[in-house]
């Protein structure tokens, strides 16, 4: 059974007419890149009631519902243009990079899970934070779906420990054969860190990316960081 929120359709219809606007006369100075446009769609997403639907009947009410409710699509626009201001302020690294053709392979190649999992401190069982973590695979960073999932990835201080990564499979990988990854900590606080495990391919480069988010992710167990002591410490030094 398949879920749907009416809601993102229309936030990326809306988001699209504005910066397809913004691109054709003189607008208002958003950020008009793919990568702007999807981090806005985010922004009102998070902000915005779901409406969900799982039938044909139920689409069709919803539809109806939300076309008569003027105030609430005034409502939208108004948060559609809160988003992009803001996005546009933030102004990330990636966003004004040209996609070139590496990017583009990238983009297309056979789909892999989401990795995601936590990272705690081995005498806490706190979730750690300002530590970056690298997913390797080969000995070599992982290839990112985009730019947009940073590898190495810093773990702050209110995401409780957690990582994620998206990464594309090898060039050479099919989907038969298991990916060796690893993840990787080196941070002076705690002991090199280092934990290996395999991820199978999802399938064909024509799978829906938007049902890999929504449907597969591979779950890693806890991973703790054991701290230098003080007899470490000053060894290093």
């Amino acid at each position: 059974m398949e879920v749907l929120n009416l809601m993102e359709d229309e936030v990326i219809r809306l988001i699209n007419r504005i910066c397809n606007e913004e691109e054709s006369e003189i607008g208002f100075g958003y950020c008009t890149s793919p990568e702007c446009r999807m981090d806005a769609v985010c922004y009102v997403l998070n902000r915005t009631r779901p409406r969900y639907v799982s039938s044909a009947r139920g689409m069709s009410h919803l539809v109806v519902e939300h076309d008569r409710d003027t105030q609430a699509h005034v409502d939208l626009v108004a948060l559609a243009h809160e988003a992009l201001r803001t996005i546009s302020s933030i102004r990330r690294e990636y966003y004004d990079i040209e996609s070139d053709d590496e990017q583009q392979q990238h983009v297309s190649a056979s789909p892999m899970p989401i990795i995601t999992g936590r990272l705690l401190g081995a005498t806490t069982f706190e979730p750690v934070h300002d530590v970056m973590v690298e997913l390797r695979c080969a000995g070599e960073p992982a290839t990112m779906v985009d730019r947009r999932w940073g590898n190495p990835y810093k773990i702050t201080n209110n995401a409780a420990g957690q990582y994620s990564f998206w990464p594309v499979a090898p060039a050479e990988a099919d989907s038969s054969t298991d990916i060796e990854y690893s993840l990787v900590v080196a941070d002076e606080r705690f002991e090199p860190f280092r934990h290996y495990f395999s991820v199978m391919p999802l399938g064909s480069a024509r799978q829906n990316r938007e049902q890999v988010i929504r449907h597969h992710e591979h779950q890693l167990p806890d991973l703790y960081l054991v701290p230098v002591g003080p007899d470490d410490n000053d060894e290093r030094e």
